[in-house]
Formats: structure tokens, C-alpha cells, sequence
């Protein structure tokens, strides 16, 4: 856009003219501060217009601090200390509306969309692939760390190399991290299991550090935690790819994938579901939370679900310190729409993906983004006043 942003380590530090000037800035009231933290850690910039971009996936907010805690646990606190909100999602921005939080606004992150760029055929995504080492889900609660190493030291190999992407059958993928309670993965794959067909193939990228032997460790350092009690699971039909990946391989992996098979109990935005529908693959996806801004029959597979009121150990909801509304696609539920996936006809597939890749470009890509951001940002600002804390364990 033409702007020149700079990054500010300590912004809380910025209390006098002279540090503006130390700092090569403008005047504080020529300045927008754009916060990308938690509400916990959120600084302010004296004199300057302070927005906090907020990713929030929960129905609830911290708005009661206990005596002993800083005031920065209290979330409504904070989130009303700044000039505006922005967040990634309609839902979030009821839920902080809902709470009292005033001046909020829907400035999602944009995605990389390039629509002058024909979709990678399988052939051309493999090729961009090919040094990619893929490890088998051989996992059970049995064995400890140094049986599985050996276990995946007999299956790991080029994912290239894998006979079902050379076949007809179709390829199902997803991105996340493990230790995040939210993605429900191990339903998910077991769901795939159940509803795929032999044919089919399940590509899991974890998002985890590439340290020590993590390529014929990390598959059980990250899952066996996920078990509630004995577990057992294998299939040469589920892939796991631990390495970092560039950019230009990531939509390699986009493109290779039919679908992509996102059953998450609750997101602020899910910025790979996205990613992968600009590139026309077709969600097989729950719809609530951030989902229901662009996921919907016409360009999806939908995952049916039901919400609960409880608590899932780990998640960022425990800070509200209250029971948070959370979705549920079982094993079940997630199979029944796999097996809807696998049996779409080509026309029935290639219309979602078309409108896949249109509601990315219409609603979330730069483009789109742009024009929400020089809206905000040239509003006028409506509140000059800086907001004192009220403790001084808030700077």
C-alpha cells in the first residue's frame, strides 16, 4: 500500500517528544500504532491513535481480575484502553461488542491470492515436492519414544514416492499444529479413515520446531499426548510432512490437495483453510465461529457439528476463567462428509472450487483488504484522550 511501517520494541517507553524524535517518528498524534499482541500485552504509545488487532475465538472475555492478579489479566480492561479493535471475524466482533468493547471493526489478515495464476496440475505440485520427506502415522500408547523412532525409521520417505498420489483416488490435507487444542485432529483423521475410501490419501503438515530427531520422533512427541488413555493407530493412507516448507512449496501442497479437512472446535480466523481455498481446493469443514464469514454449501463440504457449553484443557478460553461455548464434530460427523467429498462429481467439485477460490478474492485478499485498511486508517479518530490505567502494574 505504499506505507512505511516500523517496528516499535517497547512502545510503552514512547512518553516524551524527544524519544519520537530519538526514534526517527512523527508527532504521537500523526501516529497509528497497530498492537499485534494479546490483550495482556498490550503498550500504549503516548498521544499516538493505539489499535489492537484481537483474534478471539471464544464467547466469553475476562472481565473480573482477582485482587492479587495485574490488571492486564482483566481482557475487557485492556481491550478498552486502546482508540479501535480490529478482528479477524464477524463473530469476534460480536462477542467483544456483546462484552462492551466499543469502536470494534471486522480488518481481517489478507491472503496471498494471485488470480492471474493458474492452479498447480498434481504432476507440477510434485515436482515442486520433491525433496519432501513424509513419515506414516504408526502411533500407539504402548511404546515409548526410542520404538516408534524405529517404527518410522522403516516408513519415512519421499513423499513423492507415495502410490496413492499417483492414483485416482483423492487427497485430503491439513494444516495445524498439534498442541492446539482447538483442531480436534485426532477425530479428524480418524474420521478420514472411516469415510475415505481405500484410494484416498491424508497429508497432516505439523506445524512444529524442525529440532534434535524430530523427523522420526516428532509424530509421537506431539500426538500421544492427545490420547485420553490406550490408543493404537496406523495407516499408510495418513502422512505426516514435519519439515519446514517455503512458501513456494506450501502452494505446492495447497494445490496438490482435493480438499482440505478442517473440524475444529473453535477459530478467530483458520488462515490455512483460507490459504488453501484461494488456490481452489474445496473445504470439508465445520461452519461456526470465524467459518461462518466464508464457508456455506455453495463452495464447501460441511461438517455437521454441535456446541457445547465446557472447558477443553489448553486453550486460550481458560483465561476468561468461565465455561466457553465450544463445537463438536465427532469422528462420525467428520467421516459422513469425507465420504461426501470423495464422491462429488467433477462438476459438483469444480463449482466449489470455483467459489472457493471467488469468496477469497471478493471478501479476504489483499486487494479486498486494502480497501478496509485505508478506510480505518484515514478515519477520523474520535477519542484524542489518552486512557490512564487504573494500577500502576499497567504501563
Amino acid at each position: 500500500m505504499g506505507l512505511d511501517p516500523q517496528l516499535i520494541e517497547s512502545p510503552e517507553s514512547l512518553k516524551h517528544i524527544l524519544a519520537f524524535e530519538g526514534q526517527g517518528l512523527a508527532a504521537p498524534n500523526k501516529l497509528v500504532h497497530l498492537i499485534f499482541r494479546s490483550s495482556d500485552n498490550i503498550r500504549l504509545v503516548y498521544g499516538a491513535r493505539n489499535i489492537s488487532h484481537f483474534a478471539w475465538e471464544f464467547d466469553v472475555l475476562n472481565t473480573d481480575g482477582l485482587p492479587h492478579e495485574s490488571i492486564t489479566q482483566n481482557q475487557l480492561h485492556m481491550l478498552t484502553l486502546v482508540d479501535e479493535v480490529w478482528t479477524q471475524c464477524t463473530y469476534s466482533k460480536d462477542v467483544l461488542t456483546r462484552h462492551g468493547v466499543r469502536n470494534v471493526h471486522v480488518v481481517p489478515t489478507p491472503v496471498r491470492f494471485e488470480s492471474d495464476r493458474p492452479r498447480l496440475s498434481r504432476e507440477e505440485s510434485l515436482e515442486a515436492l520433491h525433496e519432501v520427506i513424509a513419515a506414516p502415522l504408526t502411533l500407539t500408547t504402548w511404546l515409548g519414544r526410542s520404538e516408534h523412532m524405529d517404527l518410522a525409521a522403516y516408513g519415512v520417505s519421499y513423499l513423492v514416492r507415495n502410490p496413492l498420489l499417483h492414483a485416482s483416488g483423492r487427497v485430503f490435507l491439513i494444516v495445524c499444529n498439534p498442541g492446539d487444542m482447538r483442531k480436534n485432529l485426532l477425530n479428524s483423521i480418524e474420521g478420514f479413515l472411516m469415510g475415505s475410501r481405500p484410494s484416498d490419501l491424508l497429508i497432516v503438515k505439523l506445524l512444529i520446531p524442525n529440532e534434535g530427531d524430530y523427523l522420526f520422533g516428532g509424530v509421537y512427541e506431539k500426538l500421544s499426548p492427545l490420547f485420553h488413555g490406550p490408543g493404537c493407530t496406523s495407516s499408510n493412507r495418513v502422512l505426516f510432512l514435519l519439515d519446514y516448507l517455503s512458501d513456494a512449496q506450501m502452494a505446492a501442497l495447497y494445490a496438490l490437495a482435493d480438499f482440505y479437512l478442517s473440524a475444529p472446535h473453535c477459530e478467530g480466523y483458520n488462515l490455512p483453510l483460507l490459504e488453501a481455498m484461494a488456490v481452489g481446493t474445496v473445504p470439508v469443514s465445520n461452519r461456526h465461529t470465524s467459518m461462518i464469514d466464508y464457508i456455506d454449501d455453495s463452495n464447501s463440504v460441511i461438517i455437521e457439528h454441535k456446541s457445547y457449553t465446557g472447558l477443553i484443557k489448553g486453550m486460550a478460553g481458560d483465561i476468561a476463567r468461565r465455561t466457553y461455548a465450544v463445537a463438536v464434530s465427532d469422528r462420525y460427523q467428520i467421516a459422513k462428509a469425507v465420504q461426501a467429498a470423495s464422491t462429488l462429481s467433477p462438476s459438483s467439485y469444480n463449482d466449489r472450487s470455483i467459489a472457493s477460490q471467488e469468496r477469497v478474492m471478493r471478501a479476504h485478499s489483499e486487494k479486498a483488504i486494502a480497501v478496509l485498511l485505508e478506510a480505518r486508517l484515514t478515519a477520523p479518530r474520535t477519542d484524542l484522550t489518552l486512557k490512564v490505567p487504573r494500577s500502576c502494574n499497567c504501563v
